[in-house]
């Protein structure tokens, strides 16, 4: 009887270390203006106790040199992606009927959920006040990124598509 309580709770105990300890890399296409591939995302999701998400995103132009890098720290909860900045936590991608408005550094963001789709989550956002780019998201169910396509605004077409393997120039 011992030893089966303490292999249930050995299994219960790694179980739940896994999940808030979870990491995983996804790389993704990132596709310009005229719909050919200009360089690639890599995105470490690094998961951190309290449900608090780390993203290093690192781009990569297409012979694998590393462009730039930024981390960006989420809290995730069933039905909202938090952005977290310093001691603030802001409601950015939250699976709602209304839109929700961001007041960020020097920009006001809008963001709207538009539709769960065979349970991918589909969003818009609109940088109002920097450049009026308007762009959709579309995101699993534990808000990791499937694709980002731009809609209007003051910039390139570019969408960003995740791949399903390593790009051969950074294996």
């Amino acid at each position: 009887m011992k030893t089966t309580l303490y292999i249930v709770l050995f299994i219960l105990i790694n179980s739940c270390a896994s999940k808030s300890n979870k990491n995983e890399i996804v790389y993704y296409d990132i596709y310009s203006s005229n719909k050919t591939v200009s360089g690639y995302y890599r995105n470490s999701y690094n998961y951190l106790d309290n449900n608090i998400r780390l993203d290093t995103v690192t781009r990569f132009d297409l012979s694998g040199n590393i462009t730039d890098e930024i981390v960006n720290k989420y809290k995730i909860s069933e039905d909202t992606l938090y952005l977290v900045d310093s001691d603030k936590i802001y409601p950015y991608y939250v699976i709602s009927n209304n839109c929700n408005t961001l007041f960020f550094e020097d920009d006001e963001i809008e963001t709207c959920f538009i539709r769960n789709e065979d349970n991918i989550l589909v969003f818009t956002e609109k940088k109002i006040v920097i450049d009026g780019v308007k762009k959709e998201l579309k995101f699993d169910l534990n808000f990791i990124l499937l694709e980002e396509e731009y809609l209007d605004g003051y910039l390139e077409y570019y969408k960003i598509a995740k791949r399903t393997s390593v790009p051969s120039v950074l294996k």
